[in-house]
Protein backbone atom coordinates (compact mmCIF):
# COMPACT_ATOMS: atom_id res chain seq x y z
CA UNK A 1 0.00 0.00 0.00
CA UNK A 2 1.20 3.56 -0.69
CA UNK A 3 1.81 5.82 2.29
CA UNK A 4 2.45 9.40 3.32
CA UNK A 5 4.20 10.73 6.40
CA UNK A 6 2.05 12.96 8.63
CA UNK A 7 3.03 14.10 12.12
CA UNK A 8 6.12 11.91 11.80
CA UNK A 9 4.00 8.79 11.28
CA UNK A 10 3.13 6.75 8.20
CA UNK A 11 -0.49 6.75 7.07
CA UNK A 12 -1.23 3.97 4.57
CA UNK A 13 -3.98 4.19 2.00
CA UNK A 14 -5.47 2.30 -0.92
CA UNK A 15 -5.61 4.21 -4.20
CA UNK A 16 -8.02 3.11 -6.91
CA UNK A 17 -9.57 4.52 -10.09
CA UNK A 18 -9.39 7.80 -11.98
CA UNK A 19 -11.63 10.84 -12.04
CA UNK A 20 -12.89 13.22 -9.37
CA UNK A 21 -11.24 12.36 -6.00
CA UNK A 22 -13.26 10.73 -3.21
CA UNK A 23 -11.74 10.37 0.27
CA UNK A 24 -13.30 7.36 2.04
CA UNK A 25 -13.00 7.13 5.83
CA UNK A 26 -13.65 3.79 7.51
CA UNK A 27 -15.20 3.12 10.90
CA UNK A 28 -13.68 2.39 14.31
CA UNK A 29 -12.06 -1.08 14.58
CA UNK A 30 -12.06 -1.59 10.81
CA UNK A 31 -9.70 -0.55 8.01
CA UNK A 32 -9.86 0.66 4.42
CA UNK A 33 -11.00 -2.80 3.29
CA UNK A 34 -14.53 -2.19 4.57
CA UNK A 35 -15.02 0.01 1.48
CA UNK A 36 -13.84 -2.65 -1.01
CA UNK A 37 -17.25 -3.15 -2.63
CA UNK A 38 -18.10 0.55 -2.89
CA UNK A 39 -14.59 1.62 -4.01
CA UNK A 40 -14.65 -1.09 -6.67
CA UNK A 41 -17.92 0.28 -8.02
CA UNK A 42 -16.95 3.95 -7.80
CA UNK A 43 -13.47 3.54 -9.25
CA UNK A 44 -14.89 3.29 -12.78
CA UNK A 45 -15.66 7.01 -12.53
CA UNK A 46 -13.89 8.36 -9.44
CA UNK A 47 -10.44 8.36 -7.87
CA UNK A 48 -10.99 6.62 -4.52
CA UNK A 49 -8.50 7.29 -1.73
CA UNK A 50 -9.13 4.92 1.20
CA UNK A 51 -6.76 5.47 4.15
CA UNK A 52 -6.28 3.40 7.26
CA UNK A 53 -6.88 5.40 10.43
CA UNK A 54 -4.02 5.78 12.88
CA UNK A 55 -3.63 2.57 14.93
CA UNK A 56 -5.79 0.71 12.38
CA UNK A 57 -4.79 -1.50 9.48
CA UNK A 58 -1.28 -0.73 8.26
CA UNK A 59 -1.09 2.88 9.50
CA UNK A 60 1.24 3.69 12.37
CA UNK A 61 -0.05 4.04 15.93
CA UNK A 62 -0.21 7.42 17.62
CA UNK A 63 0.42 8.36 21.23
CA UNK A 64 -2.62 8.09 23.46
CA UNK A 65 -2.92 11.87 23.91
CA UNK A 66 -2.74 12.63 20.16
CA UNK A 67 -6.36 12.06 19.21
CA UNK A 68 -9.26 14.40 18.61
CA UNK A 69 -11.84 14.43 15.84
CA UNK A 70 -10.62 17.87 14.80
CA UNK A 71 -7.06 16.59 14.56
CA UNK A 72 -8.20 13.60 12.49
CA UNK A 73 -10.02 15.97 10.13
CA UNK A 74 -6.81 17.97 9.65
CA UNK A 75 -4.73 14.82 9.17
CA UNK A 76 -6.99 13.67 6.33
CA UNK A 77 -6.93 17.12 4.78
CA UNK A 78 -3.12 16.99 4.96
CA UNK A 79 -3.19 13.54 3.33
CA UNK A 80 -5.05 14.90 0.32
CA UNK A 81 -2.73 17.90 0.10
CA UNK A 82 0.27 15.53 0.19
CA UNK A 83 -1.26 13.73 -2.79
CA UNK A 84 -1.64 17.03 -4.64
CA UNK A 85 -5.44 16.96 -4.41
CA UNK A 86 -7.08 20.33 -3.83
CA UNK A 87 -10.80 19.47 -4.03
CA UNK A 88 -12.54 16.22 -3.22
CA UNK A 89 -15.64 14.52 -1.87
CA UNK A 90 -15.67 12.81 1.53
CA UNK A 91 -17.44 9.54 2.30
CA UNK A 92 -17.28 8.66 5.99
CA UNK A 93 -18.59 5.76 8.07
CA UNK A 94 -19.12 6.29 11.83
CA UNK A 95 -15.93 8.00 13.08
CA UNK A 96 -15.10 8.66 9.41
CA UNK A 97 -18.29 10.67 9.20
CA UNK A 98 -17.49 12.47 12.44
CA UNK A 99 -14.13 13.76 11.25
CA UNK A 100 -15.64 14.20 7.76
CA UNK A 101 -18.19 16.72 9.05
CA UNK A 102 -15.47 18.60 10.88
CA UNK A 103 -13.33 18.62 7.74
CA UNK A 104 -16.22 20.04 5.70
CA UNK A 105 -16.61 22.79 8.32
CA UNK A 106 -12.92 23.63 8.66
CA UNK A 107 -12.04 23.45 4.94
CA UNK A 108 -15.23 24.24 3.01
CA UNK A 109 -13.23 25.31 -0.04
CA UNK A 110 -11.91 21.77 -0.45
CA UNK A 111 -14.90 19.52 0.30
CA UNK A 112 -17.17 19.32 -2.75
CA UNK A 113 -19.63 16.81 -1.25
CA UNK A 114 -20.09 14.88 1.98
CA UNK A 115 -21.62 11.41 2.35
CA UNK A 116 -22.27 10.34 5.94
CA UNK A 117 -22.93 6.67 6.67
CA UNK A 118 -24.02 5.31 10.08
CA UNK A 119 -22.75 8.31 12.00
CA UNK A 120 -23.74 11.02 14.47
CA UNK A 121 -23.23 14.77 14.83
CA UNK A 122 -24.47 14.84 18.42
CA UNK A 123 -22.75 13.89 21.65
CA UNK A 124 -22.93 10.33 22.95
CA UNK A 125 -25.80 9.69 25.40
CA UNK A 126 -24.55 9.12 28.96
CA UNK A 127 -25.70 5.50 29.14
CA UNK A 128 -24.06 4.63 25.83
CA UNK A 129 -20.85 6.44 26.82
CA UNK A 130 -20.70 4.40 30.02
CA UNK A 131 -21.27 1.14 28.11
CA UNK A 132 -18.66 1.84 25.42
CA UNK A 133 -16.11 3.16 27.92
CA UNK A 134 -16.50 -0.08 29.85
CA UNK A 135 -15.67 -2.12 26.76
CA UNK A 136 -12.57 0.01 26.13
CA UNK A 137 -11.54 -0.41 29.79
CA UNK A 138 -11.68 -4.19 29.38
CA UNK A 139 -9.53 -4.06 26.24
CA UNK A 140 -6.95 -1.91 28.02
CA UNK A 141 -6.90 -4.16 31.08
CA UNK A 142 -6.42 -7.31 28.99
CA UNK A 143 -3.96 -5.85 26.50
CA UNK A 144 -6.10 -7.52 23.84
CA UNK A 145 -9.73 -7.81 22.82
CA UNK A 146 -11.27 -10.49 25.09
CA UNK A 147 -13.67 -12.93 23.42
CA UNK A 148 -16.56 -11.60 25.50
CA UNK A 149 -15.86 -8.04 24.30
CA UNK A 150 -15.55 -9.21 20.70
CA UNK A 151 -18.96 -10.90 20.94
CA UNK A 152 -20.51 -7.79 22.52
CA UNK A 153 -19.08 -5.59 19.77
CA UNK A 154 -20.30 -7.93 17.05
CA UNK A 155 -23.82 -7.77 18.49
CA UNK A 156 -23.61 -3.96 18.39
CA UNK A 157 -22.18 -3.72 14.89
CA UNK A 158 -24.56 -6.03 13.00
CA UNK A 159 -28.32 -6.33 12.79
CA UNK A 160 -30.07 -9.48 13.96
CA UNK A 161 -30.92 -10.27 10.35
CA UNK A 162 -27.25 -10.09 9.37
CA UNK A 163 -26.14 -12.19 12.33
CA UNK A 164 -28.63 -14.86 11.27
CA UNK A 165 -28.37 -14.75 7.47
CA UNK A 166 -24.72 -13.76 6.96
CA UNK A 167 -22.79 -15.00 10.02
CA UNK A 168 -19.50 -14.87 8.11
CA UNK A 169 -19.44 -11.10 8.56
CA UNK A 170 -19.60 -11.41 12.33
CA UNK A 171 -17.10 -14.27 12.40
CA UNK A 172 -14.64 -12.35 10.23
CA UNK A 173 -14.97 -9.31 12.47
CA UNK A 174 -14.28 -11.21 15.70
CA UNK A 175 -11.27 -12.94 14.10
CA UNK A 176 -9.89 -9.55 13.00
CA UNK A 177 -10.24 -8.26 16.57
CA UNK A 178 -8.22 -11.20 17.88
CA UNK A 179 -5.44 -10.32 15.43
CA UNK A 180 -5.09 -6.64 16.28
CA UNK A 181 -1.48 -5.62 16.83
CA UNK A 182 -0.66 -5.14 20.51
CA UNK A 183 1.26 -1.96 19.63
CA UNK A 184 -1.92 -0.48 18.14
CA UNK A 185 -4.20 -1.08 21.12
CA UNK A 186 -3.30 1.99 23.25
CA UNK A 187 -3.87 4.37 20.33
CA UNK A 188 -6.94 2.46 19.21
CA UNK A 189 -8.65 2.75 22.58
CA UNK A 190 -7.60 6.42 22.82
CA UNK A 191 -9.26 7.05 19.47
CA UNK A 192 -12.38 5.28 20.72
CA UNK A 193 -12.50 7.51 23.79
CA UNK A 194 -12.07 10.63 21.63
CA UNK A 195 -14.93 9.48 19.43
CA UNK A 196 -17.33 8.55 22.22
CA UNK A 197 -16.61 11.68 24.31
CA UNK A 198 -17.10 14.04 21.34
CA UNK A 199 -18.96 17.33 21.56
CA UNK A 200 -22.11 17.92 19.55
CA UNK A 201 -21.72 19.92 16.33
CA UNK A 202 -25.39 19.82 15.34
CA UNK A 203 -25.71 23.59 15.68
CA UNK A 204 -22.82 24.06 13.20
CA UNK A 205 -24.18 21.79 10.47
CA UNK A 206 -26.21 24.51 8.68
CA UNK A 207 -22.82 26.06 7.81
CA UNK A 208 -22.02 23.12 5.53
CA UNK A 209 -22.59 24.45 2.03
CA UNK A 210 -21.73 21.38 -0.07
CA UNK A 211 -24.23 18.63 -1.00
CA UNK A 212 -24.76 16.14 1.83
CA UNK A 213 -25.96 12.53 1.77
CA UNK A 214 -26.99 10.70 4.96
CA UNK A 215 -27.29 6.90 4.92
CA UNK A 216 -28.39 4.89 7.94
CA UNK A 217 -29.26 1.33 8.82
CA UNK A 218 -32.76 0.78 10.11
CA UNK A 219 -31.37 -1.57 12.80
CA UNK A 220 -28.23 0.39 13.68
CA UNK A 221 -27.70 0.00 17.43
CA UNK A 222 -25.07 2.76 17.61
CA UNK A 223 -26.66 5.52 15.55
CA UNK A 224 -30.22 4.65 14.47
CA UNK A 225 -32.18 6.59 11.84
CA UNK A 226 -33.50 8.95 14.52
CA UNK A 227 -29.88 10.03 15.17
CA UNK A 228 -28.98 10.27 11.48
CA UNK A 229 -32.19 12.20 10.91
CA UNK A 230 -30.90 15.01 13.10
CA UNK A 231 -28.14 15.53 10.54
CA UNK A 232 -30.56 15.51 7.61
CA UNK A 233 -32.80 18.07 9.31
CA UNK A 234 -29.85 20.33 10.07
CA UNK A 235 -28.48 20.51 6.51
CA UNK A 236 -30.82 22.12 3.97
CA UNK A 237 -31.37 19.89 0.94
CA UNK A 238 -29.58 16.84 2.37
CA UNK A 239 -30.28 13.52 0.71
CA UNK A 240 -31.40 10.82 3.15
CA UNK A 241 -31.65 7.04 2.79
CA UNK A 242 -32.53 4.36 5.35
CA UNK A 243 -31.74 0.72 4.58
CA UNK A 244 -34.31 -1.09 6.75
CA UNK A 245 -32.67 -4.38 7.78
CA UNK A 246 -29.06 -3.19 8.02
CA UNK A 247 -27.22 -2.50 11.24
CA UNK A 248 -24.23 -0.30 11.97
CA UNK A 249 -22.14 -1.89 9.22
CA UNK A 250 -24.49 -0.93 6.40
CA UNK A 251 -21.68 -0.81 3.79
CA UNK A 252 -20.95 -4.49 4.50
CA UNK A 253 -24.51 -5.61 5.20
CA UNK A 254 -25.99 -3.98 2.08
CA UNK A 255 -22.93 -3.36 -0.13
CA UNK A 256 -24.69 -3.05 -3.49
CA UNK A 257 -27.37 -0.73 -2.14
CA UNK A 258 -24.84 1.54 -0.48
CA UNK A 259 -22.62 1.52 -3.57
CA UNK A 260 -25.53 2.46 -5.81
CA UNK A 261 -26.64 5.28 -3.52
CA UNK A 262 -23.11 6.68 -3.31
CA UNK A 263 -22.63 6.50 -7.07
CA UNK A 264 -25.89 8.33 -7.78
CA UNK A 265 -25.08 11.00 -5.22
CA UNK A 266 -21.50 11.57 -6.34
CA UNK A 267 -22.49 11.55 -10.00
CA UNK A 268 -24.44 14.76 -9.41
CA UNK A 269 -21.22 16.63 -8.66
CA UNK A 270 -20.16 19.39 -10.98
CA UNK A 271 -16.78 20.31 -9.51
CA UNK A 272 -15.40 23.71 -10.42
Amino acid sequence: MPQVVLRGRKMHFDDKGEGFPVLMGHGFLWDHGMWASQAGLLSSKFHCVCPDLWSHGESDPLAQDAFSLERLAQDHFDLMRALGIQKFAVVGHAVGGMWGMRLALSHPESVAALALVNTSAGSEPDAALLQYSGLLDRIEAAGAVPDSVAKALSALYFSDATLKDNPALSTGFTVSLSRLKAANLPGLTALGRAMFSRNSILSSLPQIACPVLVVSGGRDRFYPPSESGLISKSVPGAWSHVIPDAGHMTPLEAPLQVGGILKRFLSTLQPS
